[in-house]
């Protein structure tokens, strides 16, 4: 069986613009001008400080856009995405075929 990934990435954004393009499923990178996102992303030489796997979740407070997040050390959360309103995001979308 062979795997072929193909993804869609879009331009650097804003939350507010950002909100209303994330799917399930899409992972989001976080960029920001805070302190500690500076160091992380300085140690770590990459380009994000954070990444985030997106789903919706829907109760009976309504539609909430959450995302897995991974965070240090090798410690995981769930956090509503509207947490990181401040940050620059960049979205990739991926989608696995297999065949």
């Amino acid at each position: 069986m062979r795997s072929m990934h193909n993804y869609e990435r879009r331009k650097q954004m804003k939350y507010n613009e950002a909100v209303s393009q994330i799917k399930n499923g899409d992972l989001v990178f976080f960029k920001s001008s805070n302190f500690v996102q500076k160091v992380i992303s300085f140690f770590t030489r990459g380009k994000f400080a954070h990444v985030g796997f997106a789903f919706w979740m829907t109760d009976n407070t309504g539609h909430r856009q959450l995302m897995f997040v991974d965070m240090a050390p090798g410690g995981k959360k769930i956090a509503m995405l509207a947490s990181y309103q401040k940050s620059k995001m960049e979205i990739v979308n991926v989608r696995t075929r297999l065949g």
